[in-house]
């Protein structure tokens, strides 16, 4: 596992929902982050599908998982940046059943304004970024769509 993929992991299960739902991080580096959703009770509607707010729960983490991993210290991210969502859009596009990933890859623009708040930027220094995420069922069939908008502080 890299260390990213280590911090990811880390910031993401200090959010009680995200251990409440067992979000695992797959994969998190350069701005790109998988995090899965396994089936299971605790996110199931009574039919079986995920709930939407699960699902909302999972394009957040994702989103979040590529920022941590887009920052010149991934393994800082908790002790230098605030990240706040401030906006969320889904698309659901089919019901969601059994495990799903969510993918999210950060684009040059929004991984060079991280690489700057991160870097160089001083206490205080803001942004404000997108991620887009796609949630893939085990077939990788398109289940959601989402993007987060958020707004991101220099501690």
């Amino acid at each position: 596992m890299s260390d990213a993929t280590r911090a990811a992991a880390a910031v993401l299960a200090a959010v009680p929902i995200n251990a409440a739902l067992e979000l695992t991080v797959l994969r998190a580096a350069g701005g790109h982050a998988e995090v899965a959703l396994a089936g299971g009770p605790a996110w199931a509607r009574v039919d079986g599908a995920a709930q939407g707010a699960a699902l909302a729960a999972l394009v957040d983490a994702a989103g979040l998982a590529a920022l941590v991993s887009g920052v010149v210290a991934p393994a800082r991210f908790a002790d230098e940046v605030s990240a706040l969502g401030t906006h969320a859009t889904l698309a659901f596009l089919r019901l969601a059943r059994g495990p799903v990933t969510a993918r999210c890859g950060l684009d040059a623009g929004t991984l060079g304004a991280l690489v700057a708040l991160s870097g160089a930027g001083g206490p205080g220094a803001k942004v404000r970024l997108d991620t887009d995420v796609e949630i893939v069922d085990a077939r990788g069939a398109p289940v959601c769509r989402g993007r987060f908008s958020w707004s991101l502080r220099r501690r």
